[in-house]
């Protein structure tokens, strides 16, 4: 696949429409992305900015302009740096170099003009290279300052990066899960014919070949550390179990050495069965599993011939065969399935929207992976470079679950700081801990993993108690170190953008009322101003003040003054309409903008409000206020006049008219003339 195939599979994936996309349209910028050789990789290429296309038309200006943006591309895929910069129409923008493998590409974001200077510098050179092409504004004209493109810069090559990342992982991970369905389907019929000389039918396979007395198969007893003797063939039912080698004995020692066989050895036989030892000679054959002697074949008879022992040590060495590619069979299967779990487990994932679920699913899924009881998902605070515990599970769930591990401090914090893993088979006896179990855990081996993006560690995620007992192995901790590379992604993606909303919140939203702030509604003033004038449309200005507020607050206190505040904003988003904007303009004066409304609309809104106020701060009726309590509103109303009066015109009227009010003997609304 040659790189701009490559690449573009990448930006014209669902992923990039799902999570990129809407994330640039959020900061108002116009994405595009070409690759080093100027070839679009988008399947829906934005084009140049609206503002930029009638330059772009014009003879005397196509080349600069066209070669601009250009150049930029080429600096930043040079320097391998983001740049940001005004372009010759005065729109600023930014140029993100990206490289995936040993392609590389740039994306283009282009967002509005820098200020209002660059908005009249654009109209001159309009009117001097195109001076008949229509003004591209159709909608309020917002503008971009140098902050807003390297932030929308930073959020976007954080997006791109979560991006590239997932899209390795997953090329990595379907890449191993074909090879594992390579090598599955290279031993499909292992059965068949090989099926007659695994280990329970081995012996009597002997003795249809073989025209001997009698044959067994003796497997070690991990417990006794001794081979005892499977069903036998021709022997009665009463007879199997009845011969034993110890492991540790001459004839165990002698096949371990490498003999191929050993003949007339000495033999425990219980004394009720002792017709047994009675045989001539006795031939003890190896049966190697991976270089484990797993079994051995007894041949009680007399002299075999060399034609037989040849034929019985070719069986035992094929037997050995199929039983190694039976397991590896099955390992192999069983991998498989894990592995595949891997993907659908992270595709799950990616359907969780809460970030308190997703980090709830993340540890619940690893404990299903794992077979495991109990388990911990810890992310770092990036803030006191601390461990915090964000979800739980198992009989000790019901501890503390917000306590903080420093990094470097304890086993998790001892994971976040090297970034590798514990995989504990014991805690007592293993050197790195070294210490008593502990309490409500039934089991004293666990795991440790760091959560981790690039070299970065985000998080540590402990696993305890296997359901059947065992202690986690290796193979155990390939996986969970395998879902824990996809999980990582998400969860930083899924924390960035908790994050980035919680911050939106936080920088539009008064802490005290949950109305907006004073900055935000400048903002929408200006707007709607704009869009009054642009359409023609009737605009009103609503402003509000807490009669006697200082006096309540000596009277009653700050905390009752704050829980007044919080019942006027209560009152207000009661009354206005959903298209109305609501805002704290400081202290206890509120604002509401009220479009598509003229002076008569806004007069009965204001009244409606004002009485709403005056009930909810009725002592006697609000448990929320001391009984005595009982606070009235003043108003003031603007509404906008057309072209030439400014949204802070138009505020310095409405603050009038409330003045007005106040001076007229307080709760009243008054109308600015």
């Amino acid at each position: 696949m040659v790189p701009e195939d490559r690449l573009q599979n990448i930006f014209s994936s669902p992923r990039w429409k799902e999570h990129v996309a809407p994330l640039s349209r959020a900061l108002g910028f116009s994405l595009g992305a070409y690759s080093d050789s100027g070839a679009s990789l988008l399947d829906e290429d934005p084009g140049p900015s609206p503002f930029c296309k009638p330059l772009r038309d014009a003879a005397a200006f196509r080349t600069e302009c066209n070669t601009f943006c250009r150049k930029r591309a080429l600096q930043v895929l040079t320097s391998k740096k983001p740049h940001w910069y005004v372009c010759l129409a005065g729109v600023m923008n930014f140029a993100l170099p990206v490289s995936y493998l040993d392609d590389q590409a740039v994306i283009l974001g282009q967002g509005s003009f820098a200020s209002y200077e660059n908005y009249r510098s654009y109209l001159d050179l309009l009117q001097t290279t195109a001076p008949d092409a229509a003004i591209p504004v159709s909608a309020t004209l917002r503008f971009t300052t140098e902050q807003d493109a390297r932030n929308a810069c930073l959020l976007i090559e954080r997006s791109v990066e979560l991006l590239l990342h997932s899209t390795q992982e997953a090329v990595e991970l379907h890449k191993q899960v074909a090879g594992l369905k390579k090598i599955m389907r290279s031993w499909q019929g292992i059965g068949g014919k090989g099926e007659g000389l695994a280990p329970e039918n081995l012996a009597r396979t002997i003795m249809s070949i073989i025209d001997i007395r009698l044959a067994a198969v003796l497997t070690l007893d991990r417990g006794s550390r001794r081979y005892v003797a499977s069903p036998c063939a021709g022997t009665p039912a009463s007879a199997e179990g009845i011969f034993e080698l110890d492991a540790g004995g001459p004839v165990v020692g002698s096949l371990r050495s490498g003999e191929p066989f050993v003949v007339t050895a000495k033999l425990t036989v219980r004394p009720e069965t002792a017709k047994w030892s009675e045989a001539a000679a006795r031939y003890f054959f190896p049966i190697w599993v991976k270089g484990d002697l797993e079994s051995i074949l007894l041949v009680d008879d007399g002299l075999m011939m060399e034609s037989d022992l040849q034929i019985v040590q070719s069986l035992c060495r094929q037997t050995g065969k199929i039983i190694e590619n039976k397991r590896l069979h099955q390992d192999l299967s069983w991998k498989f399935s894990r592995i595949a779990s891997i993907t659908e487990l992270s595709r799950e994932l990616s359907n969780i929207d809460s970030h308190e679920a997703l980090l709830r699913s993340v540890l619940e899924r690893s404990a299903k992976l794992l077979m495991a009881e109990q388990g911990s998902l810890m992310m770092l605070d990036q803030e006191t470079d601390a461990l915090l515990i964000e979800a739980k599970m198992g009989s000790s769930g019901a501890a503390a679950t917000r306590v903080r591990i420093p990094r470097g401090e304890g086993i998790a914090g001892r994971v976040a700081e090297k970034g590798e893993p514990f995989l504990v088979e014991n805690v007592e006896s293993d050197p790195r801990i070294g210490k008593k179990n502990r309490e409500n855990y039934r089991t004293r081996s666990f795991i440790s993993v760091p959560l981790m993006i690039g070299e970065r560690t985000i998080g540590v995620l402990n696993l305890a108690d296997k359901t059947t007992g065992e202690v986690f192995d290796r193979d155990d901790l390939n996986l969970i170190q395998s879902f824990a590379t996809h999980a990582a992604v998400v969860l930083e993606r899924s924390t960035l953008s908790h994050q980035t909303e919680r911050l939106r919140k936080l920088t539009i939203t008064d802490p005290l009322t949950g109305l907006l702030n004073r900055r935000y509604f400048q903002e929408r003033l200006e707007e709607e101003v704009a869009r009054s004038l642009r359409h023609d449309r009737s605009l009103s200005l609503l402003m509000l003040d807490v009669d006697g507020f200082k006096s309540f607050n000596d009277t009653y206190g700050h905390p009752a003054g704050d829980e007044a505040l919080r019942l006027v904003g209560e009152a207000l988003l009661r009354i206005v309409r959903h298209m109305d904007v609501v805002a704290r303009f400081g202290g206890d004066e509120f604002v509401v903008i009220l479009p598509e409304t003229d002076g008569n609309a806004a007069m009965l809104i204001a009244e409606r409000i004002r009485e709403e106020v005056a009930a909810a701060l009725t002592g006697s009726r609000s448990a929320r206020l001391s009984a005595a309590a009982a606070v009235t509103v003043s108003a003031g109303i603007a509404s906008y006049e057309g072209p030439g009066e400014s949204g802070e015109q138009l505020l310095e009227r409405a603050d009038q008219a409330l003045y007005k009010a106040k001076a007229g003997g307080r709760n009243r609304v008054e109308v600015s003339s």
